[in-house]
């Protein structure tokens, strides 16, 4: 059935100039047609009543079947629009031709305007060609059924010439008719250039990154480019997309202080928030007012452009940079205070074996826990600050969660559920006690958050996936072979986190609890780690609703996975045989050469060595120690070193030890060793590193650690 009324909406569309742009001839050509057919039905039924109303009382049937027939075949070209256009469009105009030639033998003269009408309908419908020709068919219909049929017309001059007579009325209304056809096309060719023309910049507006609205200037939205569109699809707000354009441009003016009636002379600039489906979006718009030829505001035109990501990339990047500068700052300050440290503990240590009270015991205790406190301070700075030493091989990830866990819910108050669900069996390259810090300082703080409430509960996922879309990897589609990431989440139903700190959480000594829970080290030492991994840390929260952290760790994809690991990657899995005698097992006492350019440190080193049993020798720099061991090579079992020292430093002095003695076994103590000559170091060449400060256990087990190393070298080497 014929929906009519969908019929008037179009007419009453296009008389109020809300049809769209008609950027494509033909289809501003079938929208011309179809106004015209249903105007011509429309007004065909208002004129044909009072002919029909006469001609019936006089009995003229004729003229009520034409009138009829007419009718009839124009509704069926009106509102059979599944009709082919150019059938549509001839039969139209044959119709009025139809009409025109026979009012003209019925009629006469009066009814040329039907003629007159078909060569302007062909230029509009069809185009320039069928116009010319129907203008030749109207001039021989005219003269030869003027001259045939229709009644005579007086015109006076020319009374007793019928035939020159109907050649006159021909010629002019072929005149007539041919100026304002030509007039016509003229016009369409150049609505046509127009058109096209604006084609061009319409598909450059598509095309354009930025979201481009034009409105008018009661602030109602007439275009909006497929940017604007893609826009609204990550924007919460209902209503269609006109509507939502609208309400937009409306959020956007409140806060750049723009009014609506857009009656300044200036554009705004600004940014927004507004909700969107994955968090708040941040949008940058430039607003301008449309001015005509006048000072009259006729629109105004928007570009706007989701800086969201671009945004969270800023913060990461600052971010990196504040972490870059406090791990230069914490890489500057860490050898000197590492060393003032150790010397505390020297110290403590020498003290302690002849407290004269367990109470004086107990509070040195407590001097060796807060120096221990503020060497794992110092240690926290470098991970995030990417200044202290990483060993890291492929482990399972499952694996190192698990253990965790078990500390973890041992540490847990009971009225915290702990849950779990580890669905991930992929590895990646990390250390084991990286992980283990990382889960560690999530589930702490999520507890944490959950404090005083009645209860909690603190959830632990595993599974592959890959980094949200903001990500660095964006844009890259996800490989044949599946995830490349494993994704670690902590999720909480503590406090939350209030929206003005979630882009400070992970800053360095960033903290929102009291002294007595933290230093603000927590969060940044978790982005440091996962940083230096490639991986990302995203962190979801809301006020009252909980907090969850989604750790993604890129996948290890080695090219042979089930290789053993070499006893070189891990050295705690080597075999007893290789490990070789230590000191203790040997029943020897052994002769220390210690290398460090801070005296008391020195000195309180070489006293512990020889409360262990030891021999020492003690040097200021690293060519005084030179020419210590180059005066007998065999004199010394160990060298003990710092890395940073004046004249030489402990890098350049291994080198030259190496050179003299290539056995000769060596504990690199320092307080990082990411540094150019660090990394230079051979570290299985009978090196072991040692992180100051150091306990007593801590250096009796570097020294152990040599010693086994170079009995292994001098195996090696077949000495």
């Amino acid at each position: 059935m014929v929906d009519i009324r969908a019929h008037l909406r179009t007419l009453r569309q296009v008389v109020d100039g809300r049809t769209g742009t008609l950027d494509d001839p033909h289809a501003w050509r079938e929208q011309l047609l179809d106004v015209t057919l249903v105007a011509a039905f429309l007004l065909g039924v208002i004129t044909a009543l009072p002919g029909v109303a006469a001609a019936v009382p006089r009995g003229d049937w004729a003229l009520v079947a034409v009138d009829g027939g007419a009718l009839a075949l124009l509704s069926v070209i009106a509102l059979r629009r599944s009709l082919p256009y150019r059938l549509r469009a001839w039969s139209f105009l044959l119709l009025v031709f139809a009409l025109g030639t026979w009012f003209l033998a019925t009629v006469g003269a009066v009814s040329l305007v039907y003629l007159m009408a078909v060569p302007i309908l062909a230029v509009l419908l069809l185009g320039f060609v069928p116009a010319v020709a129907q203008l030749a068919v109207n001039a021989v219909t005219v003269l030869l059924v003027g001259h045939l049929f229709a009644p005579d017309v007086p015109i006076p001059r020319y009374a007793d010439a019928r035939l020159l007579h109907w050649v006159l009325v021909s010629l002019n209304l072929t005149f007539v008719s041919a100026v304002i056809t030509a007039g016509v096309a003229y016009l369409l060719r150049r609505l046509e250039a127009a058109l096209k023309e604006q084609r061009r910049v319409t598909a450059a507006i598509e095309q354009a990154d930025e979201a481009v609205v034009l409105g008018g200037s009661d602030g109602r939205i007439g275009y909006a480019n497929a940017s604007a569109r893609r826009m609204l699809d990550a924007l919460t707000m209902p209503g269609s997309d006109t509507r939502r354009i609208q309400h937009l441009v409306r959020q956007l003016q409140g806060p750049l202080g723009m009014p609506v009636s857009l009656e300044a002379s200036l554009p705004w600039e600004g940014e927004v928030e507004l909700p969107g489906d994955e968090g708040p979006r941040q949008i940058r718009a430039s607003i301008s007012p449309l001015r005509d030829g006048g000072d009259e505001v006729t629109g105004f035109m928007a570009f706007l452009q989701d800086v969201t990501r671009e945004k969270r990339m800023e913060a990461r990047v600052r971010r990196g940079e504040r972490l870059e500068a406090l791990g230069t700052l914490a890489g500057g300050v860490a050898h000197d205070f590492n060393n003032i440290v150790g010397s505390i503990l020297g110290l403590v240590d020498d003290v302690r074996s002849r407290a004269p009270s367990p109470a004086i015991a107990m509070s040195l205790d407590a001097i060796v826990r807060a120096c221990l406190r503020a060497r794992e301070v110092v240690r926290q700075m470098m991970v995030f600050g990417r200044k202290a030493p990483l060993e890291r091989r492929p482990i399972l990830v499952r694996e190192t969660v698990e253990e965790a866990l078990s500390l973890v819910r041992a540490g847990t108050p009971a009225d915290v559920e702990v849950r779990s669900s580890l669905r991930s069996e992929a590895r990646v390259l990390a250390g084991s006690a990286e992980i283990h810090q990382v889960l560690m300082n999530l589930c702490t703080n999520a507890v944490q958050a959950m404090e005083g409430r009645a209860a909690g509960t603190l959830a632990v996922g595993l599974h592959d996936a890959d980094p949200p879309a903001d990500a660095p990897s964006e844009g890259a589609d996800d490989p044949p072979g599946g995830p490349e990431h494993v994704c670690l989440t902590v999720t909480d139903t503590g406090t939350g986190i209030p929206p003005e700190d979630l882009s400070r959480i992970f800053d360095p000594f960033f903290t929102t609890k009291t002294s007595t829970h933290g230093t603000g080290l927590g969060l940044a030492s978790v982005y440091g780690i996962v940083r230096s991994m490639g991986g990302e840390v995203r962190v979801y929260s809301e006020p009252g609703a909980g907090t969850t952290f989604r750790v993604y760790l890129p996948m290890d994809r080695p090219t042979e996975p089930d290789s053993p690991t070499s006893a070189e990657s891990d050295p705690d899995e080597a075999s007893d045989v290789e490990a070789g005698p230590s000191a203790a097992e040997a029943e020897r006492v052994i002769h220390v050469l210690v290398v460090d350019d801070e005296e008391v440190l020195r000195r309180m080193t070489a006293r512990t060595l020889r409360r262990l049993g030891h021999e020492t020798t003690e040097s200021g720099h690293g060519a005084e120690a030179l020419e210590a061991v180059a005066a007998d090579p065999e004199t010394f079992d160990v060298v003990l070193t710092d890395l940073t020292m004046p004249v030489m430093g402990g890098g350049e002095l291994i080198r030259r030890l190496k050179e003299l003695r290539p056995g000769l076994p060596v504990v690199l103590a320092s307080g990082f060793a990411d540094t150019p000559e660090g990394r230079a170091l051979d570290t299985t060449d009978g090196v072991v590193f040692l992180p100051k400060p150091f306990t007593r256990r801590e250096l009796a087990a570097a020294l152990e650690e040599a010693l086994r190393r170079g009995v292994v070298d001098d195996e090696g080497d077949g000495t």
